[in-house]
Parts: structure tokens; C-alpha cells; sequence
């Protein structure tokens, strides 16, 4: 899915009117009564994206809790909430995060009001990425060993994921420290081993990166960038010295 997109399901036996603009796909899960646990689970990473109610947990009749049920009711997020419920939770209060509306109230579906604060800015973004990226290359550049195929490909899921601002970072210059280094392991391990392809569309051919050096002073920046003849294996070093213009590596 699109960033800002939604996507509403239904029970084949539903009969909503649903707001204009706005149309429902039937999926045979949603067959739920007010007393289930429902989780949204991402196979790519093999984790929840949010859950609703205790798996594994039979609350009776409905969950309730500070005047809340959830069952005959419609309950729509808190705009205060801003992410999901990854672990399964030890107990469930649908007040904590939901509002109770009346049965078969439509009008919240196909969008949603969350207000936010502070944001997440594309740099914050790009910089999330490039931590999650040498993290989870770690392991096998040590092993001087290819990266693992559905590893590789959830790295680019999440590269992909992010705005086009933000991957602006990686291909248009202005990248900080952790997108530097991120920029570089990337380069030399696309080159070391074929059978991880290439998916920064627009990167530089070499190690091209701009980088602002006036609030450096007499600092050595080290960038690890590991290439050699039998794999990923030393550094480039990168010495800047209380200069306030910009240099390219």
C-alpha cells in the first residue's frame, strides 16, 4: 500500500453505506463478534503490526473497560495514537486507545484523523533506515559472506517504504554520518557479491557523498566501507579539519 492510503474490508453479509469515494473488498476474515483478539501481522518481517485485545485470551462476551465494549458497537483509533501494539498485551482496556460510536457507524472508514507530535521528519526517516541497514548487514560482512536473499529483500521493502524526500538523502547528497556509512556498505557489498542486486535507484556509481563540514572541527570521521579481493575488508578515512565547505568522497 501507498503511504496515506487505506484499505477497508468487509463480511460478505455487511450492507453499509459507505462514504463516497469509498469502497470495501469482502475478506472471509472478517467474521469476528466483539470477543476475539485481532492482530495485523507483517509476513516480511515476521512481526505484529498492531493488536487488538490478548491472543489467546477469551474475554467472554466482549472486551470492556472505562465504559467501552466491543461488541455491537463501531470503535475507531484515538487520533492521539500514533503506532500499534506489537507485543501481545497481558490485558486489554478498549478505552485505553479506542472511541465507541454507535452500531454500523460508517463515516470513519476509508480515512483517519491522527494528530501527531513531534513529527517524524525525512531526515529522521533516512537516518532510521540507515541504522536498521547496518544492523541487520552486520553479521555477514563480518562472515565476509553474502547477505541472505529474503533478508536483502526485506531491506529493500523498507528502503522502499520510505518518501521520496527521504531517499533524496541517499542520492542527491546532504546525508549525514549513519547514511554515509550506510551508503558505503551498501556500495561494497553490491559489488563484492552480485547475488545481492542493487535496489537504490538513482545512487552514484563509486563512493559519492556531499557532506557539510562546518560544525566539524579537528574531528576524524571513520567510514567504514570494506572491499577487497575476497570480500568486505577495510576502511576509507575521511579527516576533516574545522573547514566550512563541502567535500565529496
Amino acid at each position: 500500500m501507498n503511504d496515506g492510503a487505506a484499505k477497508v474490508y468487509k463480511n460478505s453479509s455487511a450492507t453499509l453505506s459507505l462514504p463516497t469515494g469509498v469502497s470495501a473488498e469482502i475478506n472471509s476474515a472478517v467474521n469476528f463478534n466483539g470477543n476475539d483478539a485481532v492482530a495485523l501481522y507483517k509476513i516480511s518481517t515476521s512481526s505484529f503490526v498492531d493488536i487488538f485485545g490478548v491472543i489467546g485470551v477469551d474475554p467472554g462476551s466482549a472486551w470492556s473497560g472505562g465504559g467501552v465494549t466491543t461488541v455491537d458497537v463501531t470503535l475507531v483509533r484515538k487520533s492521539s495514537v500514533s503506532s500499534g501494539i506489537t507485543t501481545n498485551p497481558e490485558t486489554f482496556d478498549p478505552s485505553a486507545e479506542w472511541v465507541q460510536y454507535a452500531t454500523d457507524t460508517a463515516s470513519y472508514l476509508g480515512s483517519h484523523t491522527m494528530t501527531l507530535s513531534p513529527a517524524v521528519t525525512d531526515l529522521d526517516q533516512a537516518e532510521a533506515w540507515a541504522t536498521y541497514f547496518l544492523n541487520e548487514t552486520s553479521t555477514q560482512c563480518q562472515l565476509l559472506a553474502p547477505q541472505d536473499e529474503d533478508d536483502w529483500l526485506r531491506l529493500e521493502d523498507e528502503y522502499d517504504y520510505m518518501t521520496a524526500a527521504a531517499k533524496a538523502y541517499y542520492t542527491e547528497g546532504g546525508a549525514t554520518s549513519i547514511i554515509i556509512s550506510a551508503i558505503a556498505r551498501y556500495q561494497a557489498i553490491i559489488s563484492a557479491h552480485p547475488e545481492n542486486e542493487p535496489f537504490i535507484a538513482g545512487l552514484p556509481t563509486g563512493t559519492f557523498v556531499s557532506i557539510s563540514t562546518a560544525s566539524i572541527e579537528k574531528t576524524t570521521l571513520i567510514i567504514l566501507v570494506l572491499v577487497s579481493g575476497i570480500g568486505l575488508a577495510f576502511f576509507l578515512v575521511l579527516v576533516a579539519k574545522n573547514k566550512k565547505n563541502s567535500k565529496e568522497v
